[in-house]
């Protein structure tokens, strides 16, 4: 009955959940105690309300002897005060728990209120502020003192940020968003720092115009161009106040066990600027306009997708009770102990675009300069993700460019963050159900493994490189950043491993996909719920595909050269930055092959459609029809070997190439594995050492082509795309036992 009323109301949150389990999210760092009071409140809602209800279906519904259900009843307790008060008590405390319940829930971060403000905001401040082509003075240096309280789930804030313009313009004034959980409001502990005449710094109370949320700051005088204000600012506020209505997990959060908080948003820094909920890197160009046009139309200077335009430098001072530890960016410089707090300094080893705060009560385990931050008893995969993660770091630093700071660290979080993992310069943030706390199968790797390389890529593809915020930025980090962890695979786990792991992104994008709504990749922008998958799965094969067209010391060439042009640059790339780099090492006869998997959406289906083979002197021919029924065009590899290769299928045992740490092996000379990983007796045909030969076929959309190709051995198998490097629906039909003719 309480669910049905909430159906109906409205109120399927702690109110109206009889069991809440969709609205907590169990952790072993921090168990249950970021729900303690929702949930107290909700069992007592729900234990009162399941009384009452049955003290009234008693009284409505008497049982005619008098058992002594019936006995407890409301009619028999009708002439008697202690019933008509067990009654009332009841449903006191139903109500009351209940309006308790509804209060913490308009505390909370979907409550009605914040909507309506930012409604309010956006009203008052779009027109003005909102033009993302806008370009605004913007941090050049933080030096920040932060003391968190986690009882209180509070922070407090006092520092030097000093805002730089380095735009064409002149200003007078500066816009700061703020969030509106500042309960020490910034508006009225706003300083500006001048130059006195005998060379000290003075601070001088800013005139300050509140909008809603968006605060104009006023400068004594215009700030040109290359000049820079330093603010003092003080303020603070409570992080997750109240509690959520529909969800147990959260993007930040103060707790007494961890703490997570980061500058993305407005929670722990001001912005500068209007801060557009809705997302501005949506597709606005023409549909009809060529590649060239398309890459004009997005041509320019662009702002960054995550963190600020420019990058600052940071120091920090950082206040917690003293039996946690802080992480941040950079490299600690100090630490100290003052009655019950800890006290950690730390400075970022170069200016960045955006950084983290972390504490917790970590165990630790390092490798050189890579560490890994963990929960007690979670010490099972700490092994695979520290080689991981020091492995990929050295890796990608002799392939893409040195690494840029001095330390990597993982770091362990609650279950309860919407995240899986995410990178941050310096430090990588790991959700202990991501990787720390799984187990993998034969064949494919651990999934720390792969979340632990993917999130050290992106200390790349994500920290040093920024996209701008326009359609294909995804495919700049994340697809980038998984064809990283395809080489890594490679090299960590060997060549079945990762061609095995291509198959499996494959068959994620062929049956996840949504054909009726996908775009090109350039035209991808976040609107469209299949498109986290596109910037995954596919992107990441799709860049699989280009390097091992072009040739894989090409592409790494072009990823080289990107980043030449674009690490740590104010001005931010798109996809069609990273096209002309690809093409720039490329041959012409590629740009049709890669211009289709960028500008147009296609997915080749190759099938064998009939294959025999005959013997012909002392060797064997064998001649087959390969078909594409699908999209696009495929430069294809067919293998005739002499008996169907085990090592292709998902769920054999990788055989380990092993990684040196004090001497990179040549990341382009991997020699193909052959060798048979199966040890089955009862297939004793099978045991026969494997020989193969191959052949390459181009075909269009719809083509048929015959292809006959000679051998020394005796067929018995043909297989398409035997390394899976296309991306390609229908991968079951790409083989086929031979048969000879006679």
């Amino acid at each position: 009955m309480i669910y049905v009323v909430g159906l109906f109301s409205g109120w399927l949150d702690w109110r109206g959940k009889v069991s809440p389990s969709s609205l907590v999210v169990a952790s072993d760092i921090t168990a249950l105690r970021p729900y303690i009071e929702p949930l107290v409140l909700n069992r007592i809602l729900v234990g009162a309300t399941t009384l009452l209800l049955l003290m009234l279906a008693v009284y409505l519904y008497p049982r005619t002897d008098q058992t002594r259900l019936s006995r407890l009843g409301f009619r028999a307790l009708g002439a008697r005060k202690l019933g008509v008060g067990i009654f009332c008590l009841l449903a006191t405390t139903a109500f009351t728990s209940g309006v308790l319940l509804d209060r913490l829930m308009d505390q909370g971060m979907e409550a009605e209120w914040r909507q309506d403000r930012a409604d309010e905001y956006a009203l008052r401040n779009r027109v003005k502020w909102g033009d993302p082509n806008q370009k605004l003075p913007e941090y050049q240096s933080l030096d920040l003192k932060v003391a968190f309280y986690p009882a209180e789930r509070r922070f407090e804030m006092d520092g030097l940020f000093t805002i730089v313009n380095r735009t064409d313009e002149a200003f007078r004034v500066l816009p700061l968003t703020m969030s509106p959980d500042f309960d020490i409001k910034p508006e009225q502990h706003i300083y500006l720092l001048a130059q006195g005449v005998d060379g000290e710094s003075t601070e001088v109370e800013a005139v300050i115009d509140d909008r809603n949320g968006l605060y104009e700051v006023a400068l004594p005088e215009m700030l040109l161009p290359g000049q820079h204000r330093t603010l003092h600012m003080t303020y603070g506020g409570v992080l997750n106040p109240g509690s959520g209505k529909t969800s147990g997990e959260f993007g930040e959060w103060i707790f007494a066990d961890a703490i997570f908080v980061d500058s993305f948003g407005s929670t722990l820094l001001p912005t500068v600027g209007y801060v557009d909920s809705d997302a501005p890197s949506r597709d606005t160009a023409d549909s009809r306009l060529t590649p060239r046009e398309l890459a004009q139309h997005y041509d320019g200077d662009h702002a960054a997708l995550l963190g600020g335009r420019g990058t600052f430098s940071v120091k920090l001072e950082v206040s917690v009770p003293s039996d946690l530890t802080v992480l941040s960016v950079g490299t600690r410089t100090g630490k100290r102990i003052e009655g019950d707090r800890a006290i950690f300094n730390y400075e970022a080893d170069r200016p960045v675009n955006f950084f983290p705060i972390m504490a917790g009560r970590y165990e630790v385990e390092r490798l050189g300069d890579t560490a890994v931050y963990y929960q007690k008893g979670h010490e099972q995969n700490i092994d695979t993700i520290l080689a991981a993660a020091d492995q990929s770091r050295r890796f990608f630093s002799a392939i893409f460019s040195p690494y840029p700071f001095k330390e990597l660290r993982i770091v362990e979080v609650p279950r309860f963050a919407t995240f899986g993992a995410m990178g941050h310069p310096t430090i990588n943030p790991f959700n202990e159900g991501h990787g720390f706390l799984t187990k993998g199968d034969d064949g494919i790797s651990n999934i720390n493994f792969i979340v632990t390389t993917h999130e050290a890529a992106h200390q790349w593809w994500g920290s040093v490189i920024i996209p701008a915020p326009v359609p294909g930025a995804p495919f700049l980090t994340e697809s980038l950043a998984h064809y990283s962890t395809l080489l890594m695979e490679e090299r960590f786990n060997g060549r079945v491993a990762a061609r095995n792991r291509r198959i499996e992104y494959e068959m994620i994008y062929v049956v996840t996909r949504a054909p009726d709504v996908e775009r090109p990749i350039v035209r991808i922008d976040g609107s469209e719920r299949s498109d986290r998958l596109l910037w995954y799965d596919k992107g990441a094969m799709v860049f699989w595909m280009i390097s091992e067209t072009i040739g894989r010391e090409n592409f790494i060439a072009a990823l080289r050269s990107f980043i030449g042009e674009f690490s740590f640059q104010y001005d931010h790339p798109t996809i069609h930055d990273l096209l002309r780099h690809i093409r720039a090492h490329a041959q012409p006869e590629h740009e049709e092959f890669i211009n289709q998997w960028f500008y147009d959406v296609v997915l080749p289906k190759v099938e064998v459609t009939s294959a025999s083979s005959e013997e012909i002197g002392g060797g064997y021919v064998t001649t087959a029809l390969i078909k594409n029924s699908g999209s696009g065009i495929i430069n294809l590899e067919v293998e005739v070997a002499n008996r169907r290769r085990l090592s292709t299928a998902v769920g054999i045992e990788p055989s380990i190439m092993p990684f040196s740490f004090d001497d990179l092996p040549d990341p382009y000379g991997w020699e193909e594995e052959l060798k048979n990983q199966d040890e089955n007796e009862t297939k004793p045909d099978e045991q026969v050492p494997y020989r193969a030969v191959r052949a390459a076929i181009i075909l269009s959309p719809g083509e048929e082509k015959e292809i006959s190709i000679e051998t020394p051995f005796e067929p018995g198998h043909i297989l398409l795309d035997p390394d899976a490097n296309i991306l390609m629906g229908g991968r079951q039909l790409a083989q086929r036992a031979l048969q000879a003719s006679f």
